[in-house]
């Protein structure tokens, strides 16, 4: 029987009757025996691989046909979680949803056997602060743990070039402009560094 074991026979369907072990050497009777296979869920233990998760249940102990047992979530900064699947990655079928509720009943007749924890990067949001200049520039969407390209700045500042954005108003030049970003796991606040023009005064005679 798939997921069960074999564990002996009985006299009667609901094994209340009496039991005989396989291989059992028994006399039958002259009005004849029937006797009823037992069988016994199939028990597994279930490892939760978090995949750079923390804080979580590190394995459960599942019984084929009955629902995945109680386990807590884990955490990873910088993502939500999306439950325990049978493939690497979060791929295949879905064992715990991301609030670890059963998905599905347990129905494999291994043991031991590993599930997988599912990430999604949360995204963060980028907002550009002029830091004393003008004009309006849209916040930047990154996910946690992605490169992309800063924004084209569009700000200006009379008398002022445009050198690049920090993370802070007073704070030194990290990033120029257009310049590669790594996402973190919060949502951040950049600030226009400006650099003032030089110019030339010239001073005239006037007749002198």
């Amino acid at each position: 029987k798939t997921g069960y074991n074999f564990v002996g026979w009985n006299t009667k369907t609901d094994g209340t009757g009496s039991n005989y072990l396989p291989n059992a050497v028994i006399q039958i009777p002259s009005t004849g025996l029937i006797l009823y296979a037992k069988w016994t869920p199939f028990i597994s233990t279930v490892n939760l691989d978090s995949q750079g998760g923390t804080s979580g249940t590190g394995s459960v102990v599942a019984t084929y046909g009955s629902a995945m047992p109680t386990a807590i979530s884990p955490v990873r900064s910088g993502y939500s979680f999306g439950g325990y699947y049978n493939q690497t990655g979060g791929l295949g079928s879905q064992y715990y949803t991301n609030s670890m509720s059963s998905a599905r009943t347990w129905d494999m007749t291994t043991s031991p056997v590993s599930l997988y924890a599912k990430w999604t990067p949360i995204n963060y949001t980028i907002t550009f602060n002029a830091n004393g200049g003008s004009g309006t520039m849209a916040n930047q969407i990154i996910a946690s743990g992605t490169t992309a390209n800063l924004s084209s700045n569009s700000f200006i500042r009379a008398g002022h070039n445009f050198a690049g954005w920090a993370t802070s108003a007073a704070g030194p030049l990290l990033y120029t402009n257009g310049a590669s970003y790594t996402m973190g796991t919060s949502n951040v606040t950049l600030y226009a560094k400006w650099t003032p023009i030089n110019y030339t005064i010239t001073f005239n005679a006037n007749g002198g």
